[in-house]
């Protein structure tokens, strides 16, 4: 009883700790030791097996209360980004910033696994995990939305056989030019659907480009009319962009022709996108990321593999069993009494 009372203890306390006072943590942890080597002392082998296992962690925990200290000294050699940086970290509880973290590791391990698979070697893929990343240092766009629109567009690019090099080149145009015109995240996902279509069908449709694609983007049909000016040598106009589209003449080779019109159309005006409070904000939230993802790798991923085999293996035990059991009957128990007491009343 006293090592289950310890737990829910414990629990709690991660749950509303915040991470610039561990201290609170360890105190829980050690209190919960003791219940457990009472445990143990009584010869339950897996009572002892958890104390060792939560003793070994304080030494960790009191190194990662330092590292937090340290974090927030560093940030104060600048008063306002230690201002703005504490408060936001300051109100983060632990149990927030630990999910914070996993999500921020899970979501690059699924984007790397899809660039695999439409990878043809490992150089390719740390080319295109590498041109993601510093994207974000180019553009006003954010971490997250980057890879959730490349991996989709990028599959269907190469799938259609335009190279890596003019994936990323059609990629970071477009994304230049939505960030000039301000898109939403979600107006910029719609609009790299759009072309992921036409890459997939293999060809240029008047639903995609009108519907979809001129929606978000004014002037669409004029842009794309005077790449194919400046491909053929002839004055192209919007009409008969519109009849070559309709007959099927325009295919993947006329796309990459229509990403290098968006960058000679908005690439001069990209720099200026850059210097906006919007742009500033998503850089800090890409950086604010790639933190988060950084303690994931650094060994938080496998730390976590192993403490969740540790609780399963203890939840499965004889042990815990035992008292799920228990509790059971004791909730059946109150049932009963509570209906008994029910109906008297009504009686």
């Amino acid at each position: 009883p006293s090592a289950i009372a310890n737990t829910s203890h414990l629990l709690q306390v991660m749950g509303t700790a915040n991470v610039a006072n561990v201290s609170r943590v360890v105190g829980a942890l050690r209190q919960l030791e003791v219940a457990m080597n009472r445990t143990g002392q009584t010869g339950a082998r897996t009572g002892n097996q958890v104390a060792s296992s939560f003793s070994a962690a304080f030494p960790r925990l009191s190194r990662l209360q330092g590292e937090m200290r340290g974090l927030e000294n560093t940030f104060s050699l600048s008063y306002n980004a230690a201002s703005i940086f504490r408060t936001a970290l300051g109100s983060l509880t632990m149990g927030q910033f630990v999910k914070q973290v996993g999500e921020a590791g899970m979501a690059a391990q699924s984007f790397k696994q899809s660039m695999m698979v439409v990878s043809a070697s490992s150089t390719e893929l740390q080319q295109h995990l590498d041109f993601v990343n510093n994207l974000t240092q180019r553009l006003p766009i954010s971490l997250e939305a980057a890879r959730d629109s490349y991996k989709g567009f990028a599959a269907a690019t190469l799938m259609a056989g335009i190279s890596v090099k003019d994936t990323q080149m059609i990629f970071e145009n477009f994304a230049g030019a939505f960030s000039v015109l301000g898109l939403s995240t979600e107006k910029t996902k719609y609009a790299f659907l759009a072309l992921q279509q036409i890459a997939s069908k293999g060809r240029f449709s008047m639903e995609e480009l009108r519907r979809q694609l001129g929606e978000q983007l004014p002037g669409t049909m004029q842009i794309l009319a005077d790449a194919m000016s400046r491909v053929r040598g002839q004055d192209i106009s919007v009409d008969k962009l519109q009849k070559m589209v309709e007959t099927g003449q325009l295919g993947v080779r006329e796309l990459i022709e229509f990403g290098k019109q968006m960058g000679i159309v908005f690439g001069p005006q990209v720099a200026r996108s850059l210097d906006t409070p919007i742009a500033k904000l998503e850089q800090f939230r890409t950086a604010f990321t790639q933190f988060k993802q950084k303690i994931f790798d650094s060994g938080f991923d496998t730390g976590m593999a192993t403490m969740f085999d540790q609780l399963t293996k203890g939840l499965n035990s004889d042990q815990m069993q035992a008292a799920a059991q228990k509790i059971g009957q004791a909730f059946r128990e109150i049932g009963v009494w509570v209906g008994a007491l029910g109906r008297a009343a009504l009686e």
